[in-house]
């Protein structure tokens, strides 16, 4: 039998470099923390031309930034993204084809409520868009 290695002969070989296992880890360690960060810098576009177009995004934005938003439309058809209960405007616009004025309420959860206009008696909440669907 032959004797344990001991002292200057305890080191069989030299290890230089990484393992394959260590490269692995780093690299997903790597690639979950540009996922986690990346979409910080993804900049918040809207639409600028129809208002189902506008009412997607805006339902989109709210979800993502887990925040009740209100989207604002003038009789011109201008339309206006803001938080709730704050003044700053988070996008803005003019519609293709002008509609009467209305207000939505979109939610965290993706609801859209019609807080004013013609339109608030026949929304669907869940759907966000009229009752009967988006006239073409």
């Amino acid at each position: 039998m032959r004797p344990h290695p001991t002292g200057r002969h305890a080191r069989i070989r030299n290890s230089t470099g990484f393992t394959l296992l260590e490269i692995v880890v780093t690299l997903v360690l790597i690639g979950l923390g540009t996922a986690l960060v990346a979409p910080m810098f993804r900049r918040d576009t809207l639409p600028d031309d129809d208002y189902p177009a506008v009412v997607s995004a805006a339902r989109e934005l709210a979800v993502r930034r887990a925040q009740r938003l209100v989207l604002d439309v003038d009789d011109r058809g201008q339309w206006r993204l803001s938080a709730a209960g704050d003044s700053t405007a988070i996008g803005a616009g003019v519609l293709s084809d002008p509609i009467t004025a209305s207000r939505l309420s979109l939610t965290p959860l993706g609801a859209c409520f019609h807080e004013r206009g013609p339109d608030a008696r026949g929304w669907d909440a869940i759907a966000c868009a009229p009752a009967g669907g988006w006239r073409r």
